[in-house]
């Protein structure tokens, strides 16, 4: 007699089974997708990540004479600030800078 391959039922037991495999594995895709979405969001908002070198700030004038002024009036000057440097030159200061203290 040759051997037959029984082909077993399919229970409820089977079938939970099956259903915990699926579950276990659609959790595991989302958490490896989530995974690179924070890992690409991460390196992408990180400035200077590749940066070899370090910035260098310049300015082309060293002095900035506006003579005697009222207290308190706005006086308008302008300079130009460039990056000499190997590396990428982030600024974090407002656009108007104020005068605490006489000279």
């Amino acid at each position: 007699m040759s051997k037959r391959n029984k082909i077993k039922p399919v229970t409820s037991r089977t079938r939970k089974r099956g259903l915990e495999l699926t579950t276990l594995l659609l959790l595991g895709g989302i958490v490896l997708i989530s995974a690179a979405i924070v890992a690409f969001v991460w390196f992408a908002l990180t400035p200077n990540r590749n940066a070899n070198g370090t910035p260098q700030l310049q300015v082309n004038t060293e002095r900035l004479d506006l003579g005697k002024q009222i207290f308190n009036k706005t006086v308008r000057a302008s300079f130009t600030v460039t990056n000499t440097g190997t590396a990428t030159l982030t600024l974090d200061v407002p656009r108007s800078a104020t005068l605490l203290e006489g000279c």
